[in-house]
């Protein structure tokens, strides 16, 4: 811009090749974009509230949640738990076709209703549906206490872990031959029925639902 400021005519070819020859530098520099993870609302993180303190006598304070793929003989579906951490009675869950939001702030919001209390830890893992708007917005509305695993430690949720555990061997891997209809239909009578009232928890020595009635009415003497 100089040069043509001074009726110099010429192009930067020449230009380059002139400074070349000379022995000259420019000193622009392009600036470079930040290549660093963009944090937006949508990766919301959370403190681990529990610490891997998973002994709690009070039902309805604190909930552990994940979500698990089953697969069938036609395809996956998805099976999202909360689990009550006192009486490892799952309170609500969701069974989907996807792994979108809904998945996980459906049953969330069922669980608002029927026996979580106000002010509750929901703990979770770090995954991207659990760090969306959507799920903080519930939590809020609430009074929910979000409280979230360190990335890469499962120990830390080993509760939500277990559990799924049990659901894919005593459930999943038997009935892989199902259509999701048929297996949506097990899975609900697994954790409806079989899981909180006939099923001894190997921590509990008794059903879940057992061990709910000692918690609020003391143990049988």
């Amino acid at each position: 811009m100089q040069l043509y400021n001074e009726g110099i005519e010429t192009n930067k070819r020449v230009v380059a090749m002139l400074m070349q020859r000379a022995g000259l530098v420019s000193l622009y520099s392009r600036k470079r974009r930040w290549k660093g993870k963009h944090r937006t609302k949508e990766n919301l993180l959370k403190e681990n509230l529990l610490q891997r303190k998973f002994d709690c006598e009070t039902p309805g304070r604190i909930f552990v949640t994940d979500i698990s793929y089953v697969d069938c003989r036609d395809g996956t579906i998805y099976l999202t738990s909360y689990l009550d951490l006192a009486t490892r009675i799952p309170k609500d869950y969701g069974i989907t076709n996807h792994m979108r939001k809904e998945c996980l702030t459906e049953p969330l919001e069922r669980l608002a209703v029927n026996g979580a209390e106000e002010g509750a830890i929901i703990h979770s893992d770090q995954g991207s549906q659990y760090r969306s708007c959507a799920f903080a917005n519930i939590c809020e509305e609430y009074h929910f206490k979000h409280s979230m695993s360190l990335p890469g430690n499962p120990i830390d949720n080993v509760v939500a872990e277990a559990f799924f555990k049990s659901v894919k061997t005593e459930v999943v891997y038997p009935n892989r031959h199902r259509t999701k209809d048929e297996m949506e239909v097990i899975l609900r009578n697994y954790m409806e029925d079989y899981y909180p009232k006939e099923r001894i928890h190997t921590k509990l020595k008794m059903t879940p639902l057992e061990y709910k009635k000692t918690l609020l009415n003391g143990p049988v003497t």
